[in-house]
């Protein structure tokens, strides 16, 4: 080959890889257009520990993802031992869900002792075995065949595993895991026609480099739903600003576009601002949660499950020791009321002094606006349209001029919903 027609190569060689780099890591505007249908109840999900002992939530959500659950429903505790099944606790949790009428998502992980390639260990430490891919994947099929055929119609999502790219939770490589999606999607479609199969969902603010890795592997052949944790970490001991979402969901979506997967709807399964001991204050607690989730509905996330509701050190919404909600589940039940059955043309926008806006509407002419300052309290003028507003204790004021916003979101009408 000449030098010149070689030196041509090597240059756009270079400038793809670049040009892919900068997807990855430059995302193109702050967030992707919501999705113009309106908001429905199963954007809004739920984990709860154990409902058996402390009874269902008694805020309205659509969706409900089976882990952490007590009694436990993982696969050490599903599958004892080769060929034997105790299916005992998440028919609890299965029946007591469809009671209920809320969507089940159930999360594959913690491979059981017995079936681990790495069992030295999970005799000395459960959760170290755990992470690792069984010894014989006919011992994952086995368990993947049980399952979905034993739940056909009762459980449609089945997400892959959780965290792989936390180390405790999956110790091996992206690839390794796209053999356990070859396996199980194959599996889980042949028992229910009409399952959907989501993606591993690795978590934290670079979930969606490992989601690179794996779609880069092939595992976008074995999905039909894109799922990640919107956890945003923290700073010198304080949770990190519910606004890192819209970065996260940016990230996530160029992956996804990357990989040609932008048809896919893209969940955030699980997320909170983490451990209680980073944000102390109840009222703040109140303010990152809505936030968080009124930006992903914004960001086109098509669902979005908080972890927990009776969790007590991890993004608590109700307080088990009180049996009472905490102001973030008072948070969560009216940024429900606010969103569902509501419609955005746009996502939300910040102003130069960090002043947030969401606009949504509803039939018969209702228009309202979701405003916050993420940096300080401030006064806010609305537009003259707007004759009240609304708290997220549930309280709503009428609008005599300028009002004052700060970290915690109203949402200003022109007029009740119907």
């Amino acid at each position: 080959m000449r030098p010149s027609l070689v030196l041509f190569f090597l240059l756009m060689s270079l400038q793809l890889l670049f040009s892919r780099a900068a997807a990855l890591d430059e995302p193109s505007g702050v967030t992707a257009p919501a999705s113009g249908s309106p908001v429905e109840s199963f954007f809004f999900g739920m984990h709860e520990t154990n409902a058996a002992k402390h009874g269902w939530p008694s805020v309205r959500f659509g969706t409900l993802r089976i882990w952490d659950v007590y009694p436990h429903t993982n696969w050490r505790d599903l599958n004892t031992a080769r060929g034997v099944y105790d299916w005992t606790n998440l028919d609890n949790v299965v029946n007591l869900a469809r009671s209920h009428g809320v969507d089940l998502v159930y999360t594959f992980g913690r491979t059981p002792a017995w079936a681990s390639s790495h069992r030295a260990e999970a005799k000395m430490q459960d959760s170290i075995g755990a992470r690792y891919r069984p010894a014989n994947q006919q011992y994952w099929k086995d368990f993947v065949i049980a399952i979905s055929a034993r739940y056909a119609g009762k459980i449609k999502y089945w997400e892959l595993w959780n965290e792989p790219n936390a180390a405790n939770f999956w110790a091996e490589s992206p690839e390794q895991m796209v053999a356990m999606a070859r396996d199980a999607y194959p599996i889980i479609k042949s028992s229910d026609p009409g399952a959907m199969v989501l993606t591993p969902a690795p978590q934290g603010s670079n979930a969606y480099k490992w989601m690179d890795m794996y779609l880069s592997a092939g595992g976008d052949a074995y999905a039909d739903v894109v799922a990640f944790h919107g956890y945003l970490g923290s700073s010198n001991g304080v949770s990190n600003p519910p606004e890192n979402i819209v970065t996260l969901i940016a990230h996530m979506k160029s992956v996804m576009s990357h990989h040609s997967q932008d048809s896919k709807e893209l969940w955030d399964t699980e997320h909170s601002w983490g451990n209680d001991e980073h944000l102390t204050d109840q009222d703040q607690q109140a303010a990152w949660l809505a936030r968080h989730i009124i930006l992903s509905w914004s960001g086109g996330v098509a669902r979005s499950i908080w972890y927990c509701w009776d969790n007590d050190r991890f993004g608590t919404l109700w307080n088990k020791n009180a049996d009472s909600i905490t102001p973030a589940g008072i948070a969560y039940r009216e940024v429900y009321n606010w969103l569902v059955g509501g419609t955005t043309g746009s996502p939300c926008s910040m102003a130069s002094d960090s002043t947030w806006k969401c606009s949504l509407t509803r039939p018969h002419g209702y228009i309202a606006e979701i405003v916050w300052n993420s940096l300080a309290s401030t006064w806010y003028t609305p537009a003259r349209k707007f004759t009240r507003y609304r708290d997220l204790n549930g309280n709503y004021f009428n609008v005599k001029g300028a009002i004052q916003i700060g970290s915690k979101p109203v949402l200003l009408e022109n007029q009740d919903r119907q």
